[in-house]
Order: structure tokens, then C-alpha cells, then sequence
């Protein structure tokens, strides 16, 4: 499965919820200091700057790896209760921007990243300097 360029730019855009949800909840200083799996050590070794979880470092990740992998990355936050609609929530994406994914996001028809990676978005187009998602 792949995700598509339009997915990978709003999970860019909610780098930032994510990030409060990793640091505020210690996991990213939990994973810093004792990775427990494969999936937290390539979170140690590919999006923490230290303790921290770094947006810009995720949003570098999401360019440079497979989907594959991005993927599982995104069903390990799933499982540990930082899903994408909480990410959204804290992120405070401005008003207006990725209007389509935030719609399906606060009407709860889209909650987790896995809802997301597969939610069709055939017919997709992007329009001015942000993204608007027709569905």
C-alpha cells in the first residue's frame, strides 16, 4: 500500500500535535532511554533530537522512507493512543488549511491513522499554495 503525496503533507501538518502528544506524555524520553522494540528504535534513531520528538526531523523521515515503514510507524502511534485525530487536535492546524481531511477529522469519520491511510481519496487535486482535497 502506498500513501500519497496529499497524506504525507497533512501528517507533515500535524508533526507538531504529534510531537506535544510524544513529549508531554514522556514517550519520547521513554524511547530515548530504553527503546523496547524495533519500531521505537527507529523512532530513537530517525525523528528524536535528543529526548524530544523533533517535527522537523518526522517530516524529513516521511520524505526519505518507504511507505511501508511509514505505515508501521503510523500503527505504533495508533496503538499507543496518539492517533490522528488527537495529532490534529493539538497540532491547531489554522482554519481553512487541508479543510477537506479536517472536516472527516472533527466529524470523527476519520480518527486513526489507519482510517486515514485507507480513506480513498481518488480525484484528489491540489490547489493554490495549500491543498485542498476534493472528495
Amino acid at each position: 500500500m502506498s500513501i500519497t503525496r496529499e497524506k504525507k503533507t497533512f501528517i507533515k501538518a500535524v508533526s507538531g500535535g504529534l510531537s506535544t502528544l510524544m513529549d508531554s506524555s514522556c514517550t519520547s524520553e521513554e524511547i530515548y532511554l530504553s527503546p523496547d522494540n524495533y519500531i521505537e528504535r527507529f523512532i530513537h534513531d530517525n525523528v528524536l533530537d535528543g529526548s524530544s520528538f523533533s517535527p522537523d526531523l518526522f517530516c524529513r523521515m516521511i520524505d526519505d522512507t518507504k511507505d511501508e515503514t511509514l505505515i508501521e510507524l503510523l500503527h505504533y502511534f495508533d496503538s499507543i493512543d496518539m492517533n490522528l485525530q488527537r495529532s490534529y487536535f493539538e497540532s491547531c492546524i489554522p482554519h481553512g488549511e487541508f479543510s477537506d481531511f479536517a472536516e472527516l477529522i472533527e466529524g470523527c469519520e476519520i480518527e486513526t491513522f489507519e482510517d486515514f491511510i485507507t480513506f480513498d481519496t481518488s480525484g484528489c487535486t491540489t490547489t493554490g499554495s495549500h491543498q485542498s482535497i476534493q472528495i
